[in-house]
């Protein structure tokens, strides 16, 4: 489907003179998370019972916003999409079993529902390698780093939007939103997977979209001392969030809505940087007054401050928070096709 759920695999092999179907599996979801996979009888063969995720929310379908159009929209309370939420596996060959994790959301073991006992013990490489999958129903349970399906034909974790090769470290396709996290459209959260995880392939918040714009021009903002800006979209099919980018004004005089979502995204936040700051009146580190009338009540708003600071605040919030991550504020050299540059 459009947001990377799949609904049936059919493997086929050669019997020497034509491809036949060898086994069918279907599946079944809620919103974007696996519930059960069926045989070719849509005969249940496993099903995942689920609960809190790495967020502390349950991942559940929104009718309200969710439909067969736009089943990505991350449903209401799914903030890690279901990462760390399996709470058993039943097996229709060898019974239920709990889920016990690490602290990335992987499963780390199987318990035995009927006696108690360990049926499967997982260990990871930081990629997703498998190192270790012993015990009875090890094999049988196909949920395991991040949470994700495993594919026992090509030996890849099924995220929604794309394919994880562990052995590379590296997804199989190059990432939709192309280069505005990074230029190595194939890494995985940005190499560093002992302290992130991965729930779409996407940006998993405003927030991180957000950071994204204010790493990029925070530098180009404090060497020019000019002021950018811009909007936070998510697209209305795919749940992607994206940013917008205007810019290249003169201290307080960038609006982020002059630079609007782009057709079939919906505004979610905005941000904008204070280039290098000036004079006694001027708000270097915290949002002016007038950012905070511009700032909508139901957004979030990002600040990229000076000093590097990555600051977030809200129309009734004052002062704004330091989010804890520094962006940069030097560097440049580099060139930038605005799109939407305000002159």
């Amino acid at each position: 489907m459009p947001d990377g759920r799949w609904l049936q695999r059919v493997v086929y092999t050669w019997n020497g003179s034509a491809y036949v179907p060898q086994t069918t599996n279907r599946f079944a979801w809620d919103g974007n998370v696996l519930l059960a996979i069926l045989d070719h009888t849509n005969g249940l063969i496993t099903s995942f019972m689920r609960g809190l995720d790495l967020s502390g929310t349950v991942p559940r379908f929104n009718p309200s916003i969710q439909s067969s159009s736009n089943p990505s929209i991350p449903p209401d309370g799914a903030g890690a999409g279901g990462v760390g939420g399996l709470l058993a596996a039943t097996i229709t060959s060898n019974g239920t079993h709990f889920a016990a994790f690490d602290g990335n959301g992987n499963v780390a073991g199987l318990v035995n529902a009927a006696d108690g006992k360990l049926s499967a013990i997982y260990e990871y490489a930081p990629f997703g390698a498998t190192l270790r999958e012993t015990g009875v129903a090890a094999k049988q349970n196909p949920l395991g780093f991040g949470t994700q399906y495993k594919s026992d034909i090509a030996g890849t974790w099924k995220y929604l939007h794309r394919s994880e090769n562990s052995a590379t470290g590296a997804w199989l396709s190059r990432d939709p939103i192309g280069e505005r996290l990074d230029a190595n459209l194939y890494a995985f959260v940005q190499n560093n997977p002992i302290t992130y995880f991965d729930l779409l392939g996407l940006f998993k918040s405003s927030k991180d979209a957000a950071f994204d714009a204010l790493r990029r021009y925070n530098p180009i903002s404090i060497s020019t001392n000019l002021e950018y800006c811009g909007m936070i979209c998510q697209n209305e099919v795919t749940g992607e969030y994206t940013y917008t980018v205007g810019g290249g004004r003169w201290q307080d005089a960038c609006r982020p809505e002059s630079a609007p979502c782009k057709e079939r995204t919906n505004p979610v936040g905005d941000w904008h940087t204070h280039a290098r700051g000036s004079g006694v009146s001027y708000f270097d580190e915290q949002p002016s007054p007038q950012d905070r009338q511009h700032c909508h009540r139901d957004f979030d708003c990002y600040l990229g401050t000076p000093s590097g600071r990555f600051m977030w605040y809200t129309k009734g919030s004052y002062p704004a928070e330091f989010e804890g991550r520094i962006l940069p504020t030097g560097g440049g050299g580099i060139t930038i096709d605005f799109g939407q540059v305000l002159r």
